[in-house]
């Protein structure tokens, strides 16, 4: 379970395993044996010959997919979408326009601008949060640590343990004062990225079972919906029993019947107040629906009319 194995052959304690010998299945140890140690203890010695040495995890770089939206001529993205069939042959219906507009856009910016990939290593650990204290107390326990394995005296174990819990209780209170700091000063936004960065939101993993952002999109609104379905079904069959049907009063006064039609300055004026972010599952980043308001606009109002 979890690439992990237990390597002890008998009891450790009369005729029960007390104690466990645990490794991944990498670092198996050699041998491994279980020795009475001249019956000091109630418990016998656990001897093991492990690996020598310790290769580092590997680390995988991260494939990363993106437009390079930046160098995009957008006179020449306008100048397409004019000529496309957004305008020269639109869709009649609200859903087929829809899909209209995604292909269409999509298509352009395959052309414009292609989806690269790249691999990239994931960010290091953040140590920007340790006190001058702290960053002494790590140089120290590195070099008693190079001492110790160098002459593996007892004398500099002991000096080279003593220090790790220096450095590491210097460590933990030095993030533990940034990070208090941090959120007592930040604003809301702040705060909330600070958070997620605590939470480990941001760190390039995919949600398990499954790795499309859109499916995943779909699936939790999938859930949410039959959630709300059920309840409908559960609450309609035992209404009767609970209370007499309700009844919707008659509307008394006008009637509502025509919405009135957008315009392309509301649509303009939405567009400009609108924050330039985005989500992976965007067909198109915010930023270039901005930097392209007037056509943007007048494709948002047709459908929005539709």
């Amino acid at each position: 379970m979890h690439d992990l194995a237990q390597h002890l052959p008998g009891p450790t304690r009369g005729n029960n395993l007390l104690d466990v010998f645990i490794t991944t299945q990498q670092s198996s140890p050699a041998s491994i044996r279980v020795d009475d140690a001249g019956c000091i203890s109630d418990h016998r010695l656990i001897v093991a010959a492990l690996p020598p040495g310790r290769r580092s995890p590997t680390v995988r770089p991260i494939l990363v997919s993106y437009r390079n939206i930046k160098h995009l001529d957008t006179a020449q993205f306008e100048d397409r979408l004019r000529s496309s069939a957004l305008f020269t042959e639109p869709a009649s219906s609200v859903d087929a326009f829809a899909d209209q507009i995604e292909s269409v856009v999509t298509e352009i910016l395959d052309n414009l601008a292609p989806v690269q990939s790249r691999s990239r290593r994931p960010p290091k650990r953040v140590t920007r949060f340790l006190s001058a204290d702290a960053v002494t107390a790590k140089r120290r326990r590195r070099k008693l640590e190079k001492r110790w394995k160098r002459k593996r005296n007892e004398a500099d174990r002991i000096q080279y343990r003593a220090a790790c819990r220096s450095a590491n209780k210097l460590i933990n209170s030095s993030r533990q004062e940034h990070y208090q700091s941090q959120l007592r000063e930040s604003d809301p936004k702040s705060r909330w990225n600070l958070v997620k960065q605590l939470l480990h939101s941001t760190d390039p993993v995919a949600v398990s079972g499954c790795d499309d952002s859109a499916a995943l999109c779909k699936s939790f609104a999938s859930y949410f919906t039959d959630k709300i379905l059920r309840l409908r079904q559960v609450v309609a069959s035992r209404l009767p029993s609970i209370c007499s049907p309700f009844i919707d009063p008659l509307h008394v006064g006008s009637t509502f019947q025509t919405l009135p039609t957008v315009t392309i300055d509301e649509v303009m004026s939405i567009i400009n107040k609108t924050t330039p972010k985005s989500s992976p599952v965007d067909f198109i980043p915010t930023s270039i629906i901005k930097a392209c308001s007037l056509v943007f606009a007048q494709i948002i109002a047709r459908l929005a009319n539709l």
